[in-house]
């Protein structure tokens, strides 16, 4: 159901792919007090394409938890949904992590932000693996906008290769402290094994499991 206020008539201006349940968005802590309207086109806002976007990031202040990737899959883009790859272990890996209550279908993915949970990727306008990506395509700039806009308590790569693009050398899987860059002093982040099943003989899901219990 599109967001319209308690009432459930549809929004006629919220994108497809933004529908979130008004009820559910409304119980969240981050957004409780906001009148329908007014939560209706914030999240229209934060969930539009920001210019050329192949995916509109997933964002709002203060959530407890951003995943963050490199670029999404050509499969991905065409699907218009976060991690839609078939054999991508995303959203397996979410709720088997109890950081969903359920599976989540790579489409329902706005629902994600009634559990204070966003996403993004460090390369917007491109597509593919990361061998198949532009010199240059990870826009670190903009990642950080993002992060001193909307000071997430915690930001989770979903690769090594996205954290090494961020931090600018080699990391290991864990908590990680906050870069030198001009990021919110507040904000801590993770470093998953890839979800990919290009990846599949890097993955553990104790990793992940370990982030669930901490942000719970």
């Amino acid at each position: 159901r599109h967001l319209a206020g308690v009432s459930g008539r549809l929004c006629s201006e919220c994108p497809a792919n933004a529908c979130v349940s008004f009820f559910v968005i409304a119980a969240n802590y981050l957004v409780r007090s906001l009148p329908a309207a007014v939560l209706c086109a914030k999240i229209r806002l934060e969930m539009s394409p920001a210019n050329d976007y192949l995916l509109p990031d997933l964002l709002l202040p203060n959530l407890k938890l951003v995943f963050c990737g490199t670029a999404p899959s050509k499969a991905s883009a065409a699907a218009k949904a976060y991690y839609a790859k078939p054999g991508n272990k995303f959203w397996a890996s979410l709720h088997a992590a109890s950081i969903t209550p359920r599976r989540l279908a790579p489409h329902e993915y706005p629902s994600l932000l009634a559990l204070g949970v966003g996403l993004t990727d460090l390369c917007k306008v491109h597509s593919g693996t990361d061998a198949q990506l532009p010199k240059g395509a990870f826009d670190i700039a903009a990642f950080e906008r993002k992060l001193r806009k909307y000071r997430p308590r915690v930001v989770a790569f979903t690769s090594k290769n996205a954290a090494q693009n961020y931090f600018g050398h080699a990391v290991r899987y864990g908590w990680y402290p906050a870069s030198q860059a001009a990021t919110p002093a507040t904000t801590r982040f993770f470093v998953l094994p890839s979800p990919s099943g290009l990846a599949t003989r890097f993955f553990n899901i104790e990793i992940w499991q370990e982030l669930g219990d901490e942000i719970r």
